[in-house]
Formats: C-alpha cells, structure tokens, sequence
C-alpha cells in the first residue's frame, strides 16, 4: 500500500513538476538563441532602427495574430454546431479554448500540449472527450492541408530563389514537407479508409512485437479507440460537408493572416520592393522548414530561418531588426498574451465556481 502511495505521489510530483520544466527549456532557448544571434550586433543600433519603424503596420501585424487565434475559435464553434453542442456556449468560449490551445502549443515541443489542454478544458464544459476530439481533429486535418498545399504552391513558385539559400535550410524544407505529407495522408487514411488503417494498425503492432516492446497490444487497443473516433469523424464529415467546408475556408484564411506578418513588418521598415504575395510565399516554405524540428515555438530555428530566407528581401543592415519585431509580434508578444489571457481564464472560472 505504502509502495503504492509513494508511486502515486512521484507520478503527482511528475505531473507538477512537467509544466516548469518546459518553461525552463522554453526560457533556456529564448536566451541561447538571441545571445548567439545578436552577439556580433550593434544592440544600439538595433534598437534606434526598431525605435524608426511605422506603428500603424505593426498594430495591423498583432491585428493579424489575434485573428489568427480567433479563426480557430470560429472553427470550433462550426464543428460545435455541426455536433449540437452550442446549447449555452458562445464564440467566447471558443475563442478561450483556442487561446489554451495556442498557449500550451506553443511552451511544448512538436506541440503536443495544445489540443489535450483544450479537450480538458471542453471537457470540463461538459462537452464529450469524444466530441471534442472529432471536432479538434477535423481543425488538424484542414489545417494540415492548406499548410502543405500553401507551402507546396510557394516552394513552386521560388524554387530558384531556394535553391540558393543553403543546403541546410533545403534539407529542413524537404524534411518539413515529408513530414507534414506523412502525418496528412495517415490522418485521411484513418478518417476514411477503415480497412487500410486497420491492416496499418495490426501491422504496426506486429512491428512493436518484432522489436520485443512489452506494452505493444495495449498501444495497439489504444490507438485502434482513436481510429474508432476517426471513422466516427468520417461519418460526420459525410453529413455535413457545407460546415467541413467552412472550416476549410476560415483555415485558408487564418493560415494566410500568420504568413502575412512578415510583409506589415516589411511595410513598418518603409520598404516596398516586395509585393504581399511574395513575402507570404516565402513564409509559407519557412513555416513548413520550421515543422521539421520539434523544439517549442521552433525558437532558434524561426529565428536563424529568417535572416537566412528573408536576407535578399531586408537590407542587410535591417534584417536583424526585422527579424526581432517579427518573432516579438508573431511569437513572443502572442505567447506572452495568451498566458496572461489562459491565468486570466483561470481565475475567473475558478471565482464562479466558488459562488
């Protein structure tokens, strides 16, 4: 009993402990990447050089990034309707489990923390785990199709420019790609094709037994549950295609507000030899180089992935400052908010249900 105690309390401790780690990590690589970045720089006159910039492009580059939070929240409420689920939830709602989303997306590597926080948090709000995982996987396989189709389109449209920019970014870029077309294609496969999951499934369990893994029939039992809501995913797809299309819609369009920061931040600089679609183009091919590594926010790589993509686009004496009022707007100011608006959350609920 007592042995049993001791394993729960390490497993509580564990639990507690895990969110301060990340944030560690988190903290750890925000300082490793600006001191390696900036340290052969002039911070003064980085500093003069932001101080220059037009602050009406750089309120419409945040405008941007809280729409982009908030398409999500759109999203969930269409797949909420589409399920019945508005019944005493309102966009607000939504918009507050994406913005858990986000957050916890952002502060976990390969974000992987976003989606259990926000089936959690919907769960608490009496919404099925069921329910809010079809409608969480829905978002998942819009959004990874118009980011691949985006990033397939630009790399198209400016292979000859990256075919020069290095051969580590091109690596990242073709890793990127395979990436995000594997993780597209076992997601249509598991939503629609029941017979060609279940033979991937059995033949992964077979592998796991091969390799001598000692958990590999409940791995299987677990997953073959998920491929269960997959399908039931299918099944709500098939009767709803004018809401599923919606989705897609609302995805194109929050996926092209985020690509469209680099160019209000290019528009602040007072520069203008570069049209909209260019820049987003290009940020489209450096978000999917960013999906390779699975570090939190892809801090470092995001960073040292601008200044090269972007350094024929910025004058060389502005491509650092750039790049710090592209992260600052389209990654830390937005994980900074979030996690004041999550505590905020928080609290609130925590009040009302006290009462």
């Amino acid at each position: 009993m007592d042995k049993k105690k001791s394993i729960g309390n390490a497993k509580q401790k564990k639990s507690i402990l895990r969110p301060f780690c990340n944030t560690g990590l988190f903290v750890l690589l925000i300082v490793l990447t600006f001191y390696i970045l900036l340290r052969d720089q002039n911070l003064g006159e980085v500093w003069n050089t932001i101080c220059k910039i037009n602050p009406i492009w750089i309120i419409v580059a945040i405008g941007c990034m809280i729409l982009f939070v908030c398409c999500e929240g759109i999203n969930i409420c269409i797949g909420l309707n589409m399920l019945g689920k508005t019944r005493g939830l309102h966009l607000l709602s939504c918009i507050r489990y994406a913005v858990y989303g986000y957050f916890y997306s952002n502060i976990t590597p390969s974000s992987t923390g976003g989606q259990p926080m926000q089936i959690y948090e919907m769960h608490k709000d009496n919404i099925d785990i069921s329910q809010s995982s079809i409608i969480l996987l829905l978002i998942l396989a819009n959004y990874q199709t118009v980011t691949v189709s985006y990033a397939l389109i630009s790399f198209a449209i400016r292979f000859e420019e990256l075919k020069n920019v290095g051969t580590s970014i091109t690596l990242l870029l073709g890793i990127g790609i395979i990436l995000n077309l594997v993780v597209l294609t076992l997601l249509i496969i598991s939503i629609f094709f029941k017979k060609a999951s279940s033979c991937l499934l059995h033949g992964f369990v077979s592998l796991l037994q091969r390799l001598h893994i000692k958990r590999a029939y409940k791995i299987g039992q677990k997953i073959d549950i998920q491929l269960t809501e997959y399908h039931r995913c299918s099944a709500c797809i098939k009767a709803n295609p004018m809401r599923v299309f919606s989705i897609f819609l609302v995805t194109c369009i929050q996926i092209a507000l985020m690509h469209s920061i680099p160019y209000w931040i290019y528009c602040s600089f007072g520069l203008s030899n570069y049209s909209l679609f260019n820049i987003m183009t290009m940020q489209a091919v450096l978000y999917m180089t960013l999906s390779a590594i699975p570090l939190p926010g892809g801090v470092g790589v995001s960073e040292s992935g601008f200044l090269i993509l972007y350094r024929t686009m910025f004058p060389a004496e502005l491509l650092s400052s750039a790049m710090l009022v592209y992260r600052g707007i389209s990654f830390y100011f937005c994980v900074a908010l979030s996690g004041l608006l999550t505590l905020l959350f928080k609290i609130i609920i925590t009040i009302k249900s006290r009462k």
